[in-house]
């Protein structure tokens, strides 16, 4: 082995050797406290550009979760908000059904509608107050709302929240028939099917369908008066039971049956007979249909007051298959002897005699069913005196007739416009006569009600509607069509917070889907970025080890110099 004196390579190597242990040790040492397998670039380029990139999304997820838990708080607020109107909605419509009881007088009605006030005022109040941090939820400014529950810049979600007051919950269309329906004794000229009903549906999609609604059938009816003979006074067989084929009663059956597609549903109004058309039930020639001005009812026309007259033997009142008995009828039923005397068959005919507010007689079946009148003599024959002086006037219905129908109103009811369609105007105005009087078309662009002779069709549009916010049950008529109010509001408020809920649920699966990305991505970043401690402290015990080692042998190089001067000693001696 070579000896130097000026340079001890043995001893070099030694020292770097020792140099890059102490560096492994000081990385030891770093790694260990820091947790950290990366504490600088040098450690692993890659690796921390990698988990720098992977850190950043790992923070957008865990903010994006926040989000996703805020706008779920947001939503619980809402639909905690619109819990409490569907309570109160509830109780408007107990109270309704309370109202439409026959047992509540106009005092027990005010009293009932005081409440309906302040639930409705308490409603608007939480529809417009509503809020989360300040933003107000269900007053119809909650509208395409960034929802941020993704962790980069992805396509996000934008939601909102229908409108909760007063004057959008429940809004419809309800258009109510001016006249009774029109009543035929063939059955065909006023039961859509000489003249089809059609109405026009908006798929929602920009186009529309036309649906026509079904024949109406006898079976529609089973209340309406149908009698064949009464007391051997015929009546023809084959025109009575037609009548209630074209009833109000009928013709909202068929047309609930389309309700499915048309979203239009038919409700049945009293029949009046001081606003109606009035059928001549044995004029099938030019014109079987009388037209009467509103407040020219029964009892009434020119002639004008109820004369004397005694009912019975030659002179028979036949109403809804009842024969009146032997009446003393003074002029102007001064005793009300004919009022009462039509009262006391009202279980078997469902018709009442009322004074309405011009002082008038007139007839009312508060179920829309048809009313039938007839007025014989002993042989059975049509009876002229009798009508003249108790009914409308021969001339006025064109001819000595043999009975009069009378028909309910109708309104028809959708949470849409109604669109009603005819094949050409005249079919329009038989349709409008067919409901009831109906009349007009809404024009939006104007507000006005006109008739379209381009496109053939009545619309009544949902801007004209009624909302909860029109409910009044001071009257037994009002608090059953509120009744069709708060169902409607009750399903708007049903669809908020199901629509509510299916956004809580869908939020809730993206934070168990950003939970899981989280949780991967971090452990992704552990396994390249954090210290293996096990593996580390083994490097380092063996790092220290030939530490030691490096050390014993450094020592042990540092003494070749000493070598050669002992050599050199050595050799003077001699």
């Amino acid at each position: 082995m070579a000896l130097f004196i000026n340079t001890n390579v043995s001893s070099l190597r030694s020292q770097r050797s020792l140099q890059n242990l102490s560096k492994n040790i000081d990385s030891n040492y770093a790694k260990i406290s820091s947790g950290s397998r990366i504490t600088s670039a040098k450690d692993d380029a890659a690796g921390l550009a990698i988990t720098s990139k992977m850190t950043a999304r790992e923070k957008g997820i865990k903010n994006a979760i926040k989000n996703a838990n805020d706008y779920l708080s947001l939503y619980q607020t809402a639909e905690g908000a619109l819990s409490e109107i569907n309570g109160m909605l509830q109780r408007v419509r107990e109270l309704a059904v309370q109202s439409a009881n026959v047992t509540n007088n106009a005092s027990d009605r005010a009293g009932l509608q005081a409440e309906v006030d302040q639930l409705k005022d308490e409603m608007q109040n939480i529809a417009e107050n509503t809020n989360f941090n300040g933003i107000k939820i269900l007053d119809g400014t909650f509208l395409n709302k960034l929802v941020q529950n993704t962790a980069g810049s992805e396509v996000k979600e934008l939601t909102s929240v229908k409108s909760a007051k007063i004057n959008n919950l429940g809004k419809n269309v309800q258009v109510t028939s001016k006249t009774g329906v029109l009543i035929d004794n063939a059955g065909g000229d006023s039961s859509f099917i000489s003249v089809p009903l059609t109405f026009v549906v908006d798929n929602g999609d920009g186009t529309t369908k036309d649906v026509s609604i079904r024949e109406t059938t006898i079976s529609d009816d089973t209340i309406s008066p149908e009698v064949l003979e009464i007391n051997s006074f015929a009546i023809d067989p084959t025109a009575t039971p037609a009548t209630r084929m074209s009833s109000a009663i009928a013709k909202a059956k068929a047309i609930n049956a389309a309700s499915e597609f048309t979203g239009i549903r038919a409700v049945v109004g009293e029949t009046r007979t001081d606003d109606n058309f009035a059928l001549l039930a044995a004029t099938l020639g030019a014109n079987p249909l009388v037209h009467p001005t509103v407040g020219e009812g029964l009892f009434l026309g020119s002639s004008g007051a109820i004369s004397a007259i005694t009912l019975g033997g030659d002179n028979v009142m036949i109403v809804n298959g009842a024969v009146l008995g032997n009446v003393r009828v003074e002029n102007y039923d001064a005793t009300g002897s004919l009022r009462d005397e039509i009262n006391r068959h009202y279980e078997s005919t469902g018709v009442e005699a009322q004074v309405n507010a011009k002082g008038e007689l007139v007839l009312v079946a508060k179920d829309g069913r048809n009313i039938m009148i007839n007025y014989k003599n002993s042989a059975g024959d049509f009876n002229s005196n009798l009508s003249s002086k108790i009914g409308l006037k021969s001339a006025e219905l064109g001819g000595i007739e043999n009975w009069y129908v009378y028909g309910g109103k109708l309104t028809l009811i959708s949470d849409k416009n109604i669109e009603i369609k005819g094949s050409n105007n005249a079919g329009l105005y038989d349709i409008s006569e067919i409901l009831g009087g109906i009349s007009s078309q809404y024009d939006p662009a104007t507000g006005n009600n006109v008739m379209d002779d381009t496109s053939k069709t009545f619309i009544f549009g949902l801007s004209g509607g009624k909302s909860i916010k029109d409910v009044d049950i001071t009257t037994a008529d009002s608090a059953s069509k509120s009744l069709i109010l708060v169902d409607y509001a009750i399903d708007d408020v049903s669809s908020i917070r199901a629509g509510l809920g299916a956004k809580m649920n869908r939020l809730e699966s993206t934070v168990q889907a950003l939970s899981v990305e989280s949780q991967s991505m971090s452990a992704t970043i552990s396994r390249i970025k954090d210290t293996d401690i096990a593996t580390e402290v083994t490097n380092l015990t063996q790092n220290q080890i030939v530490q030691q080692a490096a050390v014993n042998v450094l020592a042990q190089t540092n003494q070749n110099g000493a070598q050669v001067l002992s050599l050199l000693g050595n050799g003077g001696r001699r």
